[in-house]
């Protein structure tokens, strides 16, 4: 699937840990990282009315962006072992994913 064409469906405000916490569920996309295996993996998030789903991006941002995005993210709890991008990582994605 071409970025490009789920561009006005991403959610750039989405973190995991508000997904079910808001009284009606939003559907569509947004970007975090995955940090269940051992090298952590900038994912896209398909949320659907009733679930989620995960899919790993071919092109993944240098390790040390996304070492830091975590940093920031450490100190608060996980969802599932997944953590919200930071704007540096949405500069990244901006930049190098939807123009392809």
């Amino acid at each position: 699937m071409k970025l490009s064409q789920i561009a006005d469906s991403i959610q750039w405000d989405f973190t995991p840990e508000n997904e079910f916490t808001r009284p009606s569920r939003k559907t569509g996309y947004s970007f975090v990282i995955d940090s269940q295996d051992a090298k952590p993996l900038l994912v896209l998030y398909r949320m659907g009315p009733y679930s989620s789903h995960t899919s790993p991006l071919d092109r993944q941002p240098p390790q040390k962006l996304i070492q830091k995005a975590l940093r920031s993210h450490r100190e608060s709890p996980t969802w599932d072992g997944l953590y919200p991008v930071n704007e540096e990582l949405r500069d990244w994605i901006r930049a190098n994913l939807f123009n392809e």
